[in-house]
């Protein structure tokens, strides 16, 4: 097994590994700090059924049903990151619902106060210790960030604002292009995810996806 960088903040292509077969713990414990330093993995020219996926998906933690890498808060001021320590801040999965509401085409109806009640606003710290690295990462990113909680909301806005735009900036991205067999990882933690509807609705897509919890890295309520 080969693990190859090929993005600048980000990214790793894993070459030499079958997801198919067992991945031996000595193998999975490379692959999970290969996660925490790169952000995103990809293992290219897999043929994964849906339960060799799974299987492996849930190596990493509980499976959960539905549905930027800024490692070290790079090139934030010091004086604004001595400002933001301890702070947390609030985020809603109703804010990311609404806004992909509005985008052209969506048929999403809006959630039911019993889905409302399911994902309720939770506080996080801005800066977190990442799990498998150590290190500080930034967790405000502009899908679910609503205030941060201990600055009024007029101050809480700008710099808010100010995160998203940097965490957004193009040397901080990386994109993949999708080829057949293609097995794609990222971190949740460290990294923020948007995927681009750049095809039209004759062109279909059949693509398996686990979506896994922190639970093996955060005790439940520490997150």
């Amino acid at each position: 097994m080969h693990i190859v960088p090929i993005g600048g903040i980000l990214g790793a292509r894993v070459e030499g590994l079958d997801l198919a077969g067992p991945v031996a713990d000595k193998t999975f414990r490379a692959l999970e700090q290969a996660l925490g330093r790169h952000g995103v993995l990809c293992y290219p020219r897999q043929t994964l059924t849906s339960g060799e996926l799974k299987a492996f998906a849930e190596r990493f933690g509980t499976l959960e049903i539905n549905v930027a890498n800024v490692y070290q808060e790079p090139e934030l001021p010091d004086e604004l990151k001595s400002r933001l320590s301890g702070m947390t801040v609030t985020h809603d999965f109703a804010k990311f619902w609404d806004k992909m509401r509005l985008a052209p085409g969506s048929t999403r109806k809006p959630l039911t106060e019993a889905q409302r009640a399911a994902k309720p606003p939770v506080s996080h710290p801005v800066f977190l210790t990442h799990p498998i690295t150590g290190r500080r990462v930034l967790y405000a990113n502009p899908g679910y960030a609503m205030r941060i909680n201990e600055l009024p909301a007029d101050e809480s806005s700008r710099i808010l604002e100010f995160l998203f735009a940097h965490q957004l900036q193009q040397k901080y991205q990386y994109k993949h292009h999708w080829q057949v067999g293609d097995v794609l990882m990222w971190d949740n933690i460290g990294t923020i995810h948007n995927a681009v509807p750049d095809y039209g609705p004759h062109e279909h897509r059949y693509i398996k996806r686990c979506q896994v919890m922190a639970d093996r890295y955060f005790a439940a309520g520490t997150a």
